[in-house]
């Protein structure tokens, strides 16, 4: 009975620490915004929270900002989806990156004898905090809105966000200077007790508190906003659903030859749809591959569409030119985003095959082997 007892009250405080650490949050990212000084003493003194803040706001705002990226993700992981979820927090931590290694080093440069490293890059993420705060009303504009923001509001955004966060990093560097010389060994606070607010004002607690209270609102409009615009467009998430009929399209030929294909006319055979692009280089790896299949079934009812998803990235005259030097043995077409939106798709390279109906069987995206491909083709074929 005492084996079992004591896992549970583990897990119980575990949970319970775990509540207590994540719910102060809100709090941490106030008094950085609001009274800088006393939350970077704090991490000064302690040696920690700065990271722990900067990433749970980092998450938090992923989760909150670009959930529809993330419900397509989820949605697509049948086609390797998981690359796709992994990269929308990572891609807000690599924009935090520069920032705050930017301020470490600097702080590392001129600390002189002050230098504390593990504790500056604490101070030097917690500056982040504010910088991604003075950005978030304008991404929730663009989250409820649906539409981009006029490009002055934008620069206003960045303007606010640079603010706020030279105040905050002329804030550290005043707290490594006010660091006594020599430098003193301190004892570092137990783990979990960085989220403990050391007192002052009743004021300045209720500001800290409403400001909470005011972010905590504004993550959860972004997220209520992107949830209902998730839930209205619910089946224009992930890959085409297998069984559904392939929508048609009819877009201009790119391999040389004058004219139009439509896919519709190459109905009563089974078509391998190949999205991709010339500046892409999983799909210019794939090209031998496919060149290989479609010779195999030359002779069969088997076609191979190439469909260039180049889009502004490169030039029409681009593809052309890099046509005539990789010259294919099946039909290419120049895609106008109609074809890729048709077909959602959201990687590039993208596959779909068709059968004889004109309906989609199967559908992968990245590297595919050739033994994929042609067990997938004979499938259809059957």
């Amino acid at each position: 009975m005492t084996e079992t007892f004591l896992p549970r009250e583990r897990s119980k405080e575990m949970m319970s620490k775990l509540w207590k650490s994540w719910s102060s949050m809100p709090l941490a990212w106030a008094e950085l915004l609001l009274h800088p000084s006393t939350a970077l003493r704090r991490v000064d003194e302690t040696g920690q929270g700065g990271v722990t803040w900067a990433l749970s706001l980092l998450l938090v705002g992923a989760a909150a900002f670009r959930l529809r990226e993330l419900v397509d993700a989820l949605a697509s992981l049948s086609m390797g989806g998981l690359p796709r979820l992994l990269s929308v927090p990572a891609s807000e931590v690599l924009v935090a990156l520069p920032w705050v290694l930017g301020l470490f080093v600097l702080l590392f440069l001129v600390g002189g004898a002050r230098r504390r490293p593990a504790v500056d890059l604490e101070l030097a993420a917690a500056a982040y905090v504010p910088l991604w705060l003075g950005q978030a009303p304008f991404r929730l504009a663009i989250a409820t809105t649906g539409n981009a923001l006029p490009s002055w509001a934008m620069r206003v955004g960045e303007v606010v966000s640079v603010l706020l966060f030279a105040r905050t990093a002329w804030t550290v560097w005043q707290v490594i200077r006010a660091r006594p010389l020599p430098l003193v060994e301190r004892t570092a606070a137990p783990v979990g007790d960085s989220h403990v607010m050391v007192p002052f004002r009743f004021a300045r607690r209720a500001g800290v508190a409403i400001t909470a209270l005011l972010l905590v609102g504004l993550l959860g409009t972004a997220a209520g906003a992107n949830a209902i615009w998730a839930s209205q467009h619910a089946s224009s998430f992930g890959p085409l659903a297998r069984g559904s009929e392939a929508p048609d399209f009819s877009l201009a030929r790119i391999d040389g030859k004058p004219g139009s294909l439509s896919l519709s006319s190459y109905r009563g055979k089974v078509v391998l749809l190949d999205f991709w692009a010339t500046w892409c280089p999983p799909c210019r790896q794939m090209l031998p591959t496919l060149h290989e299949v479609a010779a195999a079934y030359a002779k069969r009812d088997v076609v191979i569409l190439g469909v260039n998803s180049d889009g502004e990235q490169s030039t029409r005259q681009d593809v052309v030119d890099f046509m005539i030097e990789h010259p294919s043995p099946y039909p290419v077409v120049y895609d106008d985003g109609r074809a890729g939106t048709a077909f959602r798709v959201t990687r590039l390279p993208t596959m779909a095959l068709l059968n004889r109906e004109g309906r989609v069987v199967w559908e992968t995206s990245g590297l595919t082997s050739q033994s994929t491909l042609t067990k997938a083709i004979e499938d259809a074929l059957r």
